[in-house]
């Protein structure tokens, strides 16, 4: 997790979960996380995953990571939506998005999933599986959002 956002009692309680990759546009799945959160009165996990295969020249691992996060943790500053009242909270994953999703679902703690259709895109290419076949095995309600 990002060391700039604690780890607090609402990471262990049921959440929605807003996953997208660092690199995508997540504005939109956000926004409408933030709204089924108010209605449902669920908190919000907001998921960013990102891959450790891209250095400059010889840099550490730790290096790369921790510039990822710093680029992440902008990225969470832009599109906070602090005026809702909900307090979501932050992840930062290594590794494939369809893989972090589907182990913080196998956490019992997901009521919800929220992509934007870049993301569901990945899924489909990283794990070959169509987005029926990927919601069938994450059994959990998934909501896309056209960005």
């Amino acid at each position: 997790m990002n060391s700039e956002f604690s780890a607090t009692s609402a990471e262990t309680d049921p959440c929605i979960l807003c996953a997208f990759n660092l690199g995508e546009s997540a504005d939109e799945a956000v926004k409408s996380a933030v709204l089924f959160g108010f209605h449902f009165h669920l908190p919000i996990m907001i998921l960013c995953s990102y891959r450790l295969i891209q250095s400059k020249g010889s840099e550490e691992v730790q290096t790369v990571k921790k510039r990822y996060e710093k680029m992440a943790v902008e990225k969470w500053k832009h599109i906070d939506s602090a005026q809702s009242g909900i307090k979501p909270f932050f992840r930062t994953e290594i590794g494939f998005l369809s893989d972090r999703i589907e182990s913080f679902v196998k956490s019992g703690k997901v009521r919800m999933l929220i992509l934007g259709n870049n993301a569901a895109t990945d899924i489909y290419e990283h794990k070959g599986l169509t987005l029926k076949e990927f919601i069938k095995k994450v059994d959990v309600p998934v909501l896309v959002i056209p960005e």
